[in-house]
């Protein structure tokens, strides 16, 4: 048993009889460790850091058909032990059971030896320019950074910091294809006088508006901040009631041009609507009569974290206790149909047992959810077919059909390189005006990880592992954006924003990814 924990600890350990009782290799089970296995062959293989190497080893089980099935089965089991948290229960909005798959992988081949040679893929690999020197300022923001934006129409990074006197500052760096452009940075002080000071802890997040002019950020006392970007101050607060405060928001679509004037909000337990155009003191929207209150859920015991819509507004809420709710969209505002969005959700989906979830995302056309925990990124199918039609969780029950999630890892070798534990903050597709996802992207520790969207969508199928880049940036790295533009990835630390940039030379060989 971990004492640090109280979860117990299992080891995967290897004997040779010939060399005696003593275990020549000890490995801890866990949600890092990934195994492959090919049950026609009664084969499993997983990596493993041994005698400061990584090492692939392979065994097949003799005369047992079922020997790799059940070990398998085991693996599995272990691994969701090692996770569960006996105190953390299941929500009541739960109708339907759930299970829980580990990082195992099925080989659509019998598992290769020397004797069959290794296949070759057809994927085209994109890589960055190992000869440009990254881009990163930290001289213009000088540290105590809060939160960022990417603006895709003035090629510009905004940055909201820590300033003298309790106030914020707002920079805007102006970055081209060669990195940020010297010169120093636009910034004016924003007020923080009238309760609208800006919160400067970690949960912060920005949302810009559909024309860019403006910036939306959370304050101390629970409500949301206007910041005109061309006045160069604060022109609006939205604040809910005080028994609701927002911890986080997003545009009521994927795109903040196709719905500008509805922001989707997320409180402790409710999810709801504030209208722009409406008086900030009253923007709420509800149904006639009601109140916010009506659309909270009353029996969750550990309060939502992160929130994300699609196109269409399905909306995909996580929460503290590794839970991730699909509803049509945000409870109390209307549907394109007719009708109000209900507050129940639709589908509820379970991540890893007892783990927060740090950040969701949902691809436009809502086929595909990403949750991330402190130790996992995980993809969801999402659409399903039921007698013969084609259904989404966020707009009918899933029961049965639930998905077990895809999850998207470190290699071995880059395990090595980060050198400690991996810790993931957040994940995210980069999905352009045009609604397509090319990449996931992911923040853990001091790196970013990105994979092919395509590879993670051909990989769910059955399982399989799924390449990933990685590149070390100077300190944890807090939030990262694309905003569609395929060639520059933003970044921002506590004490910095970066760029970083894809070089558009394609390769034959090996998986697809998205490589610095």
């Amino acid at each position: 048993i971990d004492r640090s924990t109280g979860r117990p600890v299992f080891l995967l350990t290897v004997t040779d009889p010939d060399e005696g009782s003593e275990p020549s290799l000890e490995q801890t089970v866990d949600q890092a460790m990934s195994l492959s296995y090919h049950h026609q062959s009664g084969a499993v293989m997983w990596c493993c850091a041994h005698e400061g190497a990584i090492r692939e080893l392979c065994f097949r089980f003799v005369g047992r058909d079922t020997a790799s099935q059940k070990f398998v089965e085991v693996f599995n089991t272990s691994v969701y032990k090692s996770l569960a948290d006996p105190s953390a229960k299941t929500s009541a909005d739960d109708e339907d059971d759930n299970c829980y798959i580990a990082n195992t992988f099925a080989h659509q081949q019998p598992i290769r030896d020397e004797r069959s040679p290794e296949p070759e893929t057809q994927e085209e690999l994109f890589t960055f320019d190992p000869r440009r020197e990254r881009s990163v300022i930290s001289g213009n923001t000088n540290a105590k950074n809060c939160c960022f934006a990417d603006s895709m129409q003035y090629t510009r990074a905004i940055v909201i910091r820590e300033a003298a006197g309790g106030a914020k500052e707002l920079q805007a760096l102006k970055y081209d294809a060669n990195g940020f452009v010297a010169g120093g940075a636009e910034a004016f002080l924003i007020d923080a006088m009238k309760g609208m000071n800006i919160r400067s802890d970690k949960a912060n997040q920005s949302l810009l508006s559909s024309d860019e002019k403006h910036l939306l950020a959370l304050n101390t006392v629970g409500g949301i901040v206007d910041v005109d970007l061309t006045a160069g101050g604060v022109v609006a607060e939205y604040k809910p009631k005080e028994k609701y405060p927002v911890i986080a928001v997003t545009h009521r679509s994927k795109f903040a041009d196709e719905d500008p004037n509805l922001i989707c909000c997320l409180s402790n337990n409710v999810a709801f609507s504030i209208d722009k155009r409406m008086d900030p003191a009253n923007a709420v929207v509800t149904e006639f009569g009601k109140d916010t209150s009506e659309y909270a859920l009353g029996s969750l015991k550990k309060p939502m974290t992160c929130h994300a819509t699609s196109r269409k507004g399905q909306l995909v809420i996580g929460d503290s206790v590794g839970s991730i709710r699909l509803y049509t969209g945000p409870p109390g505002t209307q549907r394109q149909a007719g009708g109000y969005h209900p507050k129940t959700a639709k589908t509820l989906l379970q991540g890893s047992p007892g783990q927060a979830i740090l950040s969701v995302d949902i691809t436009a056309d809502g086929k595909f959810v990403l949750a991330t925990t402190e130790d996992n990124v995980m993809l969801f199918p999402i659409e399903y077919l039921a007698e013969g039609k084609s259904l989404n969780g966020c707009d009918a029950r899933m029961g049965k059909s639930k998905p077990s999630p895809l999850r998207l890892s470190p290699s071995p070798e880059q395990l090595l390189s980060i050198g400690s534990k991996p810790q993931f903050t957040s994940a995210r597709f980069d999905t352009d005006k045009s609604g397509r996802e090319q990449w996931i992207i992911a923040t853990c520790n001091n790196h970013i990880l990105t994979w092919s969207m395509k590879s993670a969508i051909d990989a769910v199928a059955d399982n399989r592992q799924v390449a990933s880049d990685l590149i070390k940036e100077d300190g944890k790295v807090r939030q990262v954006d694309m905003q569609g533009n395929r060639n520059t990835l933003t970044f921002m630390t506590d004490a910095s924003i970066g760029t970083e940039r894809r070089s558009d030379k394609p390769k034959t060989k090996g998986l697809s990814y998205f490589t610095f």
